[in-house]
């Protein structure tokens, strides 16, 4: 299995995406599967190396020069060029991946459309989208309207989510809004709760109770 995760930790720390992704693909490699991760290289250099059992591959993608910094911002730091470009090393590296090992199933994040590329090129391995928050969401939490970066990425949102063969989701409700804007129907979208690494998280002990009689 292929995660595709631009935020994945310990190099980037904090999003939710990344938290997500890295609790689910432990668990799954536990479990006796093999995952690749496919993330951002924050620090600047590509690399491929191996972190709790987990085959991580920290890319980066083209630069076209002045293309990108001349572009309308998007709302998350960077222009949709920036998502369009990314999106394409993530194929190339997924593509990469698939030759040398092959691969069940690739799942991509929704928000900033890493899967675009994905999508359009047909690939043979099935390709999920898993929803988070949607660039228009995220807006909307801010009170912010989408410019016209904003509704480039947010078409490319909807486009990377109507093509692949199935949409998962973490709650009812996010997948009855996410539906509604990108007109996907809620048979192609499958409620599955955040994974949970309960080595962190644990029920708390129960209270002892009292064997006294109150009068």
């Amino acid at each position: 299995m292929a995660l595709v995760c631009r935020e994945y930790p310990p190099d980037t720390v904090g999003g939710g995406i990344g938290t997500y992704s890295a609790t689910l693909a432990r668990a799954l490699t536990g479990a006796g599967h093999r995952v690749s991760v496919i993330a951002h290289a924050v620090r600047g250099t590509e690399t491929a190396c191996e972190e709790e059992g987990v085959r991580v591959h920290r890319i980066l993608p083209a630069v076209v020069p002045g293309l990108s910094g001349a572009l309308r911002r998007h709302g998350s730091g960077h222009t949709f060029a920036d998502a369009y470009l990314y999106a394409r090393a993530v194929a190339a590296k997924t593509r990469e991946i698939l030759g040398q090992q092959g691969l069940d199933v690739i799942q991509s994040p929704e928000h900033g459309a890493e899967g675009f590329v994905l999508a359009t090129d047909r690939l043979p391995t099935p390709h999920v989208v898993r929803f988070h928050t949607p660039l228009f969401m995220v807006n909307q939490a801010v009170g912010h309207r989408l410019g016209l970066g904003g509704r480039v990425v947010d078409s490319m949102e909807r486009a990377t989510a109507r093509k692949a063969i199935l949409n998962t989701c973490a709650s009812r409700a996010l997948a009855a809004v996410v539906a509604a804007r990108f007109g996907i129907s809620q048979d192609r979208i499958r409620v599955v709760p955040n994974a949970i690494d309960h080595t962190v998280f644990q029920p708390a002990p129960r209270p002892v109770r009292s064997s006294r009689t109150v009068l």
